[in-house]
């Protein structure tokens, strides 16, 4: 059985040392608070002569580091021949050999009496086996083990995830677990379902791995949602076809990351939602893990009634600072440092400037911030005290820690990919990426954009960017490549800078290629002056009357679960009448020179959305967040009546013109609101039109439909549309929640594993000592 040592943090392989020989000689070892330990670690003293003491000294060193456990002893000495212990063993991480141990016994004779009091890496190792709950208790260690690495690679953890094992060693190493992921198990093994919330960078994202590393290791299948909801109900609709009988769901930023996907929820995302809570309730099969931003939710509470009503059923845990005690705090800026590609003469800066106090104390500390200034990247240029200065200035102003290297460390066309890149949503193709640089006329050297493209995505590959490749949903065999922000504080400081120099915007709008564009700079149309922001409006009207803007692709899960990619937009497909109403809000005339308005105050405007409702399942949604928007709008107040009137004919001569006009039962509940909205007065042949139709749907999805998700979502949708028509409850909606509840299978026999793992709480920490012995380290290294 092999181990990874090196995911253990110094003061983590001692905690590990002490459980592990508490459990082989039966007893408990007593442990000297991390710091100054004047070289004692552990003792082992309850032995039937009370005199008797065992020392063990751990030393945590790469597993060739011999030479330095070597150099380490010698330190060691003094301190030895002022305790005399009656017996001293040695634990080290570091693989020995037998001339090896042999070397050692000569150095410290007489206290070491032979090899057996020396325990190397194989000798750990083999402990271990033995001890296989001690392994589990120490959550780093145990997912560094071959068993859980297999197991994770057996259930496809990183296929499905898209996370590689490099990138779990390299959070996992840095971790420091603490009260949040005790309450968020918890919470999870009561409720089956749970929202990590929080302030950005606070270790959401983080802490849900951990959770979904977990459940991988307990036997379940993880998955992570790519795109929306539908997701989610794909891999469960799979995993009821399968073998596979519990799975684990990540859903990463489901409101939107850096604000509320407003888009996304239009597409009755937060009805599917509620459901799929409701849904992992009654199954403990399901654990259903989401995130999001605290104040985003506060926002999609205030726009969605469905997700308002119920948000406080739905089981959540909030981490903040709280939970970030000084000694967790000390802890992570120790691994991060540690663990860091930072030249030692930094660290040593950092140490020698008394620096890391003032990080460990700062009302702005957080993990993402640590992360940041950790990052060799992100600082490279800087010599070490500069380098002190540089933190000192990102603590004040954390928003400003991108500052420095899209200013100064990057050249002129990256800074261009990066804000084009947050014009289309974050993450493109890399194709589609490189087209829409290629079309700005920013540049004089054009023809030798294309050749630098390619390096630039090399300059901010790893620090502002990461790639990721999917094939291709028509043509599996083709890659596709797609560019996206490592993180969402990359996305927030480019949202900022381009409010802040608003003729980037203006250059972009002018050459804008594709629909995803035009929505994500409308989004910040508002926070720019308003002569800047009508400038812009009109320049995105006039370059989409003469080159429409397209679609940009986007991946999701097709019926197998897989990520693929699609050339089709996922949510834009049917939003550009909205996004364009949107953008002519900004413009002096409404839009009217460009006929915008027609969109909205004809019946054929209306017209030709509906009639997509025989080839679409979203475009309901759309045309209900169109009416929404337009009652609240500028245009109301100026075209009210055309909008009533052009509707209200539109929908009639739609809804009679077939005996089965729509087979969607959500389309005809979201088209019955729309007009509700739009304040249309509909005749009561037409009311009893909409009721015929839903209940003839609804009849025939109970009787031939087996999928829960469908179930669920009829009977939702037709009680919300019975209620608003006021005609009752009808027996239909109880029969389809009947056999969505039929299909739930509750498996009482499912092990909730007991372990829980250290969540490293020392009060006793001597963090002056433990940052000491680091300093001592890479002064080493220097010399």
């Amino acid at each position: 059985m092999y181990y990874d040592f090196q995911m253990l943090s110094p003061d983590e392989f001692e905690a590990l040392v002490a459980d592990l020989f508490s459990a082989e000689w039966g007893s408990v070892l007593e442990s000297y608070k991390p710091g100054k330990d004047s070289g004692i670690d552990l003792v082992h003293s309850r032995t039937d002569e009370a005199c008797y003491r065992t020392i063990v000294q751990c030393k945590r060193y790469k597993s060739d580091g011999f030479n330095q456990l070597y150099s380490g002893f010698k330190g060691e000495l003094k301190k030895l021949e002022k305790i005399r212990p009656s017996k001293y063993v040695i634990a080290t991480s570091v693989c020995l050999s037998n001339a090896n141990k042999l070397k050692l016994i000569e150095l410290l004779a007489p206290w070491i009496k032979g090899t057996d009091d020396i325990y190397g890496q194989n000798e750990i190792s083999t402990l271990l086996s033995r001890h296989e709950r001690v392994v589990k208790t120490h959550f780093k260690l145990w997912i560094s083990s071959t068993v859980a690495l297999e197991a994770i690679l057996n259930r496809k953890f990183f296929s499905l995830t898209h996370f590689t094992i490099d990138q779990v060693k390299s959070d996992m190493c840095k971790l420091v677990l603490h009260d949040g992921y005790e309450r968020a198990l918890s919470v999870l093994n009561e409720k089956n379902h749970c929202i990590i919330s929080g302030n950005p960078g606070i270790g959401k994202t983080t802490l849900a791995k951990i959770l979904l590393c977990h459940y991988t290791l307990q036997g379940y299948e993880p998955a992570v949602v790519h795109n929306d909801i539908s997701d989610a109900w794909t891999l469960i609709t799979r995993q009821q076809n399968s073998d596979a009988n519990k799975i684990a769901i990540l859903y990463d930023d489901f409101l939107g990351q850096s604000k509320h996907n407003q888009q996304k929820f239009g597409k009755n995302e937060e009805s599917l939602l509620v459901t799929l809570i409701r849904y992992a309730e009654k199954n403990s099969n399901i654990k259903f893990i989401m995130t999001t931003r605290e104040y985003i939710i506060a926002d999609a509470r205030r726009e969605h009634s469905v997700f308002d009503n119920n948000a406080e059923s739905i089981a959540k845990c909030t981490i903040d600072l709280a939970d970030y005690k000084k000694s967790h705090r000390a802890k992570v800026l120790f691994n991060h440092l540690y663990f860091s590609d930072l030249p030692s003469n930094k660290i040593s800066a950092v140490i020698e400037s008394n620096l890391h106090k003032k990080i460990i104390e700062h009302e702005h500390f957080n993990p993402r911030i640590i992360y940041a200034i950790c990052n060799k990247s992100n600082s490279e240029s800087l010599a070490p005290q500069e380098f002190v200065s540089y933190v000192e200035q990102k603590l004040e102003n954390p928003a400003e820690i991108w500052h420095g290297p899209f200013n100064n460390e990057i050249i002129p066309l990256s800074r261009w990919i990066l804000t084009t890149l947050w014009t289309l949503g974050g993450k493109a193709n890399i194709e589609i990426l490189q087209e829409a640089v290629l079309e700005l006329e920013t540049f004089e050297f054009k023809a030798e954009t294309s050749l630098l493209f390619k390096a630039c995505l090399r300059e901010i590959d790893n620090t502002f960017t990461t790639t990721e490749l999917y094939p291709h949903a028509s043509n599996p065999k083709q890659t596709i490549v797609e560019v996206s922000f490592q993180n969402p504080s990359i996305s927030d400081f480019i949202e900022s800078f381009l409010k802040s120099e608003p003729s980037w915007i203006h250059a972009i709008s002018k050459q804008a290629l594709f629909m995803a564009q035009y929505e994500e700079i409308e989004s910040i149309l508002k926070f720019i002056p308003v002569k800047e922001s009508k400038k812009i409006a009109s320049s995105l009207l006039a370059r989409y009357q003469s080159k429409p803007g397209l679609p940009k692709g986007d991946t999701y899960r097709n019926h197998r679960g897989d990520l693929v990619f699609t050339d089709n937009d996922l949510y834009t497909r049917h939003e550009e009448t909205l996004t364009l109403l949107r953008i002519s809000e900004h413009t002096s005339d409404l839009g009217k020179s460009h006929y915008h308005d027609e969109f909205i105050t004809t019946e054929g405007g209306w017209s030709k959305l509906l009639k997509a409702l025989a080839s679409s399942s979203t475009i309901h949604y759309s045309i209900r967040r169109l009416a929404c928007w337009a009652r609240s709008s500028s245009f109301w107040n100026i075209y009210k009546k055309e909008i009533k009137t052009s509707f209200n004919r539109a929908l009639t001569n739609h809804i009679h013109s077939h005996p089965h006009w729509c087979q969607r039962i959500g389309a005809i509940n979201a088209l019955h609101e729309t007009a509700c909205v739009l304040e249309v007065d509909l005749t009561n042949l037409d009311i009893l039109k909409l009721q015929h139709d839903a209940l003839w749907r609804s009849r025939e999805i109970l009787d031939d439909e087996e999928n829960i998700q469908t179930l669920e979502e009829t009977a939702d949708q037709l009680e919300q549309l019975l209620e608003r028509l006021r005609f009752g409850l009808s027996s239909l909606v109880l029969d389809l929640r009947r056999k969505a509840d039929s299909y739930i299978e509750h498996n009482a026999d499912q092990e909730n594993s007991d372990i829980v793992f250290s969540t490293s709480d020392s009060d006793e920490l001597d963090i002056d000592q433990i940052f000491s012995e680091l300093l001592t380290m890479h002064q080493h290294d220097q010399t």
